[in-house]
Parts: C-alpha cells; sequence; structure tokens
C-alpha cells in the first residue's frame, strides 16, 4: 500500500475528546499529523509486537482504517485529528495509534486480547467503531470508511475485514535508526578524538617540515627524506598529549592549561628527536633545525588548540532526551545532561503527578505530561534518548514502554549508567543492590583469569620499577635522615583486599611524632610535613616503598588506595557500598588518584569510592595502560597532593 513521503512538523499533543467541525477549520487541530505516531515509528512498535507475542504467547489485533475516502489530501491531517479523538472512547488507554501509512492508513496496535475471545473482541471493536462513525459522519460516509484486522500471534491463523487493504506483513518497514545528516555527522567527526589527533599530527609533520626548508633543503627532499623523522616526532607528541591528558574532552575545555601542557609535552618529542639523531642519523634528522622544529610546533599546536574551543562549542551535535521524573534525582540528571561537554539535550521530564505538568521557571525544561503519554511525546519532540531518574524501575506499563523506546533505536539509561558513561563515576546515593547485581562488568571479581594476568602484570612491572628507582630511593632516604630526626622509612597498617590488614610502606614525609593525638586525615600545607616531604609528596616519590607492597602481593600497581582501619571502619558505616572497593587488591594509584584530588573527609572519600566503583566494574589491562600514562601527566603537575 503506498502512502504519501511527507515530512511534518510535531506539535503538542491535541486534547482527545469528541470534536466539531471546528477541526475542518484547524481551530483545534493546527498540527499536520495530529496526534498519532510517525509511520515509521509506529512500525517500529508494530515489530517489537510481533516479537512479543512470539515470546509470550499472548495475541494482540492490529486495526487498520482507510481515509481516503473521508477527507482529501489537503485536510487528511485535520481528519485524522477527528478520527483519533473518536477512536478513543472505543480504545483503551495502553493501545497504540500511528499512521500505518502517512497520511492514508490509521494503524491500531490492542496489545494482549487474550486468545479465547480474539474474534468476539474484533467484532465488538468493529461494532462500536462503525456505530462511532455513523454517528459523527451519517451512515452513507461511514459505511464507505474501509477498515481490516489482522490478528498478531505467532500461529497467524487469520486475516478478517470488511474491505481489504491489501496488507502484507512482510513488507513492513524493518527498524532502522534515523540517519544523522551531514552537518550532523560533520560534527560528530569534529567533537571526535581521531580527528583532533590528527590535526595535531599533522601540525607536527608541518612544523618539522618547515624547520627542513629553513635548513636549505629543497620542498621534495623536505616532504620525502625525512618520513621516519616525521613519524618518531608524531608519535612521540601523540603519547606525550595523552599523558598530560590532552585528548580528554573535559580537558579540552579548560583552556589555561593547554599551553603548559603542550609545552611539557612538545619537550620530551625534542629529546627523543635529540636522542634519535645521535643514535641513528640515518632518521634524516639535520644539526640545528630540533630547537626551530620544537619552536614552530609549541606555536602551532597551542594556536590549534586554543581555537579549538571555538569548533568543539560549534559541533556540539545534542540528542534531545526525555527525563522520566522530576524530583532530586532529574535535578542530578539534569546538571550532567547540561554540562558543556554533554552530547544529550533535555527537551523536557515527564511525571505522573497532573499538578507538575506544564512549564518549569528558571529556564528549565517543562515537564511534558505523564508517562502514560511516552510514546506520544517521544514522537512528537523526536526524542533520541531516554532518562530514568526515578527510585526503583517505575511501574511495569513505563518498564515497557522504555523497552520498546530502546528496541526502536533510542538511548535508554538509568541514572548509575549515564553518570557511568558521561562521568567516569558510579553514584553511590543513587545505586541500588539491583543496579550492582545484574550490571555488565566487575569482571576483575568474577573472572580469575583476569585477576591473575594482573598479578602477573604487577610482579614483572614492580621489579622493573624496583630496579629502575633504587638510585632515587637511595638519594631520597639520605635526604630525610638529612632533614630531619626520625626513621627513613613510615610503616602503617591498612586494609587490603578481602578487609585484610597488611604493612604499608613509606618514605617517611612528616615529623616523626605525626600522628602523636591519633590518626588524622592529611591537610592542605599540613604542618607535620617536612621540608623534603614536601617535594617527595608533590613529586610522589614517598609512593615508591609501596613497590615491594606490590611485589609481594600485598598491593597492585593499580586500585583504590588503602586505607587506614580507624578510618575504614568510619567510612564504612556512613558511606554505601564502601566495602566494595576491598573486592580488589588496593594498589598505588588508580582512577580515582588521576580524577580527583587527595581525599581529606569523609564527602572526598564518597567521590573517590565512585571512581573506585567505574574502575573495578569496567578493570582491564588497557585501562590499567592508561591510567599509568596519565598518573604521569598528575605527577608532573603536581595535581591532588598535600
Amino acid at each position: 500500500m503506498n502512502g504519501i513521503s511527507k515530512e511534518t512538523t510535531q506539535s503538542p499533543p491535541t486534547p482527545r475528546t469528541r470534536t466539531d467541525s471546528a477541526f475542518l477549520d484547524g481551530a483545534c487541530c493546527i498540527a499536520e499529523d495530529s496526534t498519532f505516531l510517525k509511520e515509521e515509528y509506529f512500525h517500529h512498535l508494530l515489530g517489537v509486537e510481533r516479537k512479543r507475542t512470539e515470546r509470550s504467547g499472548n495475541p494482540s489485533l492490529l486495526m487498520l482504517i482507510d481515509l481516503h475516502s473521508l477527507a482529501s489530501d489537503r485536510d487528511s491531517s485535520q481528519m485524522a485529528c477527528r478520527i483519533n479523538s473518536l477512536l478513543s472512547s472505543i480504545l483503551r488507554e495502553s493501545d497504540i495509534l500511528g499512521w500505518y501509512t502517512s497520511y492514508s492508513v490509521v494503524g491500531a496496535i490492542l496489545s494482549e486480547i487474550g486468545d479465547s475471545n480474539s474474534v468476539e473482541a474484533m467484532e465488538m471493536i468493529l461494532a462500536k467503531f462503525k456505530k462511532t462513525m455513523a454517528a459523527e459522519f451519517g451512515p452513507e460516509l461511514a459505511e464507505g470508511i474501509r477498515t481490516e484486522f489482522e490478528y498478531i500471534t505467532k500461529k497467524k491463523k487469520w486475516k478478517n475485514g470488511n474491505a481489504l487493504l491489501k496488507l502484507n506483513t512482510s513488507s513492513e518497514k524493518a527498524a532502522v535508526v534515523e540517519k544523522n545528516g551531514f552537518v550532523s555527522l560533520l560534527k560528530s567527526v569534529l567533537r571526535g578524538r581521531v580527528f583532533l589527533s590528527l590535526v595535531d599530527l599533522a601540525l607536527v609533520a608541518l612544523a618539522q617540515f618547515a624547520g627542513f626548508l629553513f635548513a636549505g633543503q629543497s620542498p621534495a627532499d623536505a616532504a620525502a627524506a625525512h618520513l621516519p623523522a616525521y613519524l618518531l616526532a608524531g608519535l612521540t607528541c601523540f603519547l606525550f598529549f595523552y599523558i598530560f591528558g590532552l585528548y580528554d574532552v573535559e580537558g579540552i575545555v579548560k583552556t589555561s592549561e593547554i599551553p603548559l601542557r603542550i609545552f611539557l609535552s612538545v619537550i620530551p618529542a625534542l629529546m627523543v628527536s635529540a636522542l634519535a639523531r645521535y643514535i641513528h642519523p640515518s632518521l634524516g634528522y639535520v644539526k640545528g633545525t630540533l630547537a626551530l622544529q620544537a619552536a614552530g610546533a609549541l606555536v602551532v599546536l597551542t594556536c590549534w588548540r586554543l581555537g579549538y574551543r571555538r569548533i568543539f562549542d560549534f559541533s556540539q551535535n545534542r540528542l534531545p532526551t526525555l527525563i522520566i521524573g522530576t524530583g532530586d534525582r532529574s535535578k542530578s540528571a539534569l546538571k550532567l545532561l547540561s554540562s558543556s561537554h554533554s552530547q544529550f539535550e533535555v527537551v523536557g521530564f515527564l511525571d505522573d503527578n497532573p499538578v507538575k505538568i506544564g512549564p518549569n521557571g528558571n529556564g528549565t525544561p517543562p515537564v511534558l505530561g505523564s508517562t502514560n503519554n511516552m510514546r506520544e511525546i517521544i514522537s512528537q519532540k523526536a526524542v533520541k534518548a531516554v532518562v530514568l531518574a526515578m527510585a526503583g524501575n517505575g511501574s511495569g506499563s513505563l518498564t515497557r514502554s522504555m523497552l520498546e523506546a530502546r528496541l526502536c533505536g533510542l538511548e535508554v539509561y538509568d541514572l548509575p549508567s549515564l553518570y557511568e558513561k558521561m562521568a567516569t563515576r558510579i553514584p553511590v546515593e543513587h545505586l541500588e543492590d539491583r543496579w550492582l547485581v545484574f550490571a555488565d562488568g566487575f569482571n576483575l571479581i568474577s573472572r580469575q583469569y583476569v585477576q591473575t594476568l594482573k598479578r602477573i602484570f604487577d610482579f614483572i612491572f614492580a621489579g622493573l620499577l624496583i630496579a629502575f628507582a633504587l638510585p632515587f630511593a637511595l638519594l631520597t632516604a639520605l635526604a630525610i635522615r638529612i632533614d630531619s630526626p626520625g626513621p627513613v622509612f613510615f610503616k602503617q597498617v591498612r586494609i587490603g583486599k578481602g578487609g585484610k590488614p597488611f604493612t604499608l610502606y613509606k618514605f617517611r614525609s612528616m615529623c616523626a611524632n605525626a600522628e602523636a593525638r591519633g590518626a588524622q586525615w592529611a591537610e592542605t600545607n599540613d604542618p607535620r610535613v617536612t621540608r623534603v616531604g614536601r617535594i617527595i609528596r608533590k613529586l610522589r616519590i614517598d609512593e615508591l616503598p609501596q613497590l615491594w607492597n606490590v611485589f609481594v602481593g600485598d598491593m597492585s600497581l593499580i586500585g583504590p588506595r588503602p586505607e587506614r582501619p580507624e578510618f575504614v571502619e568510619d567510612l564504612d558505616r556512613q558511606i554505601p557500598y564502601y566495602g566494595v572497593r576491598h573486592t580488589v587488591r588496593p594498589g598505588i594509584t588508580g582512577w580515582a588518584q588521576i580524577k580527583y584530588p587527595y581525599g581529606a573527609n569523609v564527602e572526598d572519600a564518597l567521590r573517590k569510592l565512585e571512581y573506585d566503583l567505574f574502575y573495578i566494574k569496567n578493570m582491564s589491562v588497557l585501562q590499567d595502560m592508561k591510567i599509568l600514562l596519565q598518573t604521569i601527566g598528575v605527577v608532573i603537575l603536581g595535581k591532588g597532593a598535600r
């Protein structure tokens, strides 16, 4: 059945009440497609309904109503509004109305009618429909309205209708995700790390090319004879850009630190290039050009990265998003979704309290309706993502509506999953036992081979680092001995995997009687810290002895930081799920250490736990390598130390 292909503009839903000829004058129905679901979305839901009947065995009815005999193309949408209003007196609120063929045939999905009375249900609905149409349009016109019913079930026993519409179920549209236009695709590319890194590499190569030209080489030689040099410098810059967080979306937004981070990235690249020139002259470096090339790279990369902020803002391609709920959880979701690096745009909320429906103040998106109207609102607002910001899972009908949305290609999140995606942490205050039980991930806990692989990695890496760090350790021990009286090493009991205590070793950075008054959190500019202690804490050198803890198996290189028994007992009482961090070995560094500053109170411990939960859930060797590299940048920039 061929329908009319036509783009429409969505509008607020028209009330489902009995109407008169005012509809034809456009007084009440000004939308081009009334409140029916769009054709594509209706076919999505029809496909979902067929799959449901195959699983459950509970049949449904598909009713089709041909509008050709009622209206011309010009006023078909107004007539659809009348039909929509009239059908409300016949169908249930849970039934689905939409365009089976745009501006030609209306479809109604009557779900779960029961296998035993399907024929009776069809005949009763058809009789009610004819009676209602006759009362509205007159018997003669109503008689010309063609209808058809299909029995939706995995058995597909029959079809019936008083005037067949040549229904062909095999030609129903497959569920496809609406394709982005060229502009949307371009914006997505511009915000991607691949595009950013490719431009970085090109500019590094351009700076080197200019340096070779300045040295008197021809353009052909400068372009072709130094490919190894271009590759080495580009990869070195790329590695240090990653170490210093220049491929972190949040880091891109904070432009004030970009020049320093680029400087700290280009200088190591210059040193590597200089070293390579003397080891392998065949790489093609020309004497005297390295400093010029480094200066050129600093200038062009800094200008490019500062200018990229505007490109980043321009290329925001946000998905229309619907938040279900209006409480504290929804406010938390709105704040997260409205951040500068968000890919979502909140169009409104849903709430079952009729008092709350309507506009909100202070520029907050409105409450568009109740959860019962979710399907219609998704269609009208072209929603592409739905966030459940309610405690629990909501009603059964809400759960089914969200399932249908997900199967139709929409992105569906609960609050913990949204935080995990956007903030790389899992919010403890919005967490429930059920989510932890059924969430994907937590491979470090559930898979023994992951733990074994991680232990082998720790053992080898710790041994190599101990050998490499030995000269620095000896110099540090000497400086501590000269600076203040007391032992070189500081020993302290910490809580490890499974809640078992172990002895942690550090270089002493405080005075010998620092805890004469008992266990205390470290403070900013803590007066107990010695002169040498301030330096080694800033550079994290005081952590070097913990490599021995890693080597013997008390700790891991990467993991949650171990806390003292006195603090653990208190934090375990105040913070839900705090004990989850003890399901893995504690680490020298971790996701919380590179994402959050030093913790000095219960609130800080709560936030760091959220990052620890993210790490435990998503742990992998690749994730550990990422944390190790970024830890180098954190140490050099002096972030989070006290």
